[in-house]
């Protein structure tokens, strides 16, 4: 059993993985935060829309609301993907610390 061409599967073209581009705002989280990002962090999101093969896309995050406890700075972000067009292709929340 061979696979089907995309076109007859009704795609324009082949499209990536959402984790492939979720990866983008891991990335972007563990540069804001550091890699403790990836034990202390979290991230809710949803794909919004397909990246296809030649696509460029953008991480982007923007902080909500900003709290000091015990010496610590807890972020809300907003975050999302864009591709070249500026259509959000993933979009959600994500949360992140640092010292002061």
């Amino acid at each position: 059993m061979g696979l089907t061409p995309t076109t007859e599967r009704g795609l324009r073209t082949a499209i990536a993985s959402g984790t492939q581009f979720e990866g983008y705002v891991v990335q972007l989280m563990i540069d804001l935060f550091g890699v403790q990002w990836l034990s202390h962090g979290t991230m809710d999101v949803k794909f919004t829309g397909p990246v296809e093969v030649d696509d460029v896309v953008v991480a982007h995050a923007l902080v909500i609301k900003k709290t000091h406890d015990s010496g610590v700075t807890r972020f809300i972000l907003d975050v999302w993907v864009e591709n070249q067009r500026k259509e959000k292709v993933l979009v959600g929340t994500a949360t992140g610390a640092a010292s002061q």
